[in-house]
């Protein structure tokens, strides 16, 4: 993994930007934003990739942020975030077939349509000795996410990714959270959740 990471928000009127760089902890080393011309963007979708290439250009060339570890933080309606259980699946391979298969039951985007991503919060063994993951997926559909992906490859910025935006996170990671047990079996209250 890069040390530098660019952490890149675009929305309607503007873009934003944070770039942090790791090694052993993390340290916010650089912010910047840049207006943006209207109707580029709608409600998370992006309306023109070959402007916004231009825009991205623009920006990394006056803002000196490096373009090749960039993530893009994404916002639209039209993406779908389940947490879901997966029983038995033993290799990679298995959990990716179950994790597509349960999240064309779960979420309303036909697989086909979406690219789909996963995390594992999770991993336990069942009372009958069965490999168990607790699972956060998230679906968006794929002519939402593809213009971005052309407009970053124009403009020449290199995409580790895109990630969902962090209110889309806490609704699907932080319900009320049980007290968490210290060595001896004491529970101790837990009192704040983040999620940066």
């Amino acid at each position: 993994m890069a040390n530098d990471v660019v952490g890149l928000k675009i929305g309607s009127s503007r873009m934003v930007a944070a770039q942090v760089h790791s090694n052993g902890g993390r340290r916010l080393t650089a912010i910047a934003s840049r207006e943006l011309p209207e109707g580029l963007i709608s409600r998370g979708e992006l309306l023109d990739p070959t402007s916004l290439a231009a825009e991205l250009k623009a920006f990394f060339k006056e803002t000196g942020l490096p373009k090749k570890h960039v993530r893009l933080g994404l916002a639209s309606n039209r993406i779908g975030v389940r947490t879901i259980s997966i029983e038995g699946a033993e290799t990679d391979e298995e959990l990716l077939n179950a994790v597509t298969f349960r999240a064309q039951e779960e979420l309303s985007i036909p697989v086909m349509d979406a690219s789909l991503d996963f995390h594992v919060l999770d991993e336990w063994m069942s009372d009958d000795a069965a490999q168990m993951r607790r699972v956060l997926v998230a679906v968006a559909y794929r002519d939402l996410v593809d213009p971005y992906t052309a407009a970053f490859s124009e403009a020449g910025v290199r995409l580790l990714g895109m990630d969902l935006e962090a209110l889309a996170l806490l609704r699907a990671l932080a319900p009320d959270l049980p007290a968490a047990q210290t060595g001896e079996g004491i529970e101790v209250p837990r009192t704040a959740t983040v999620i940066v």
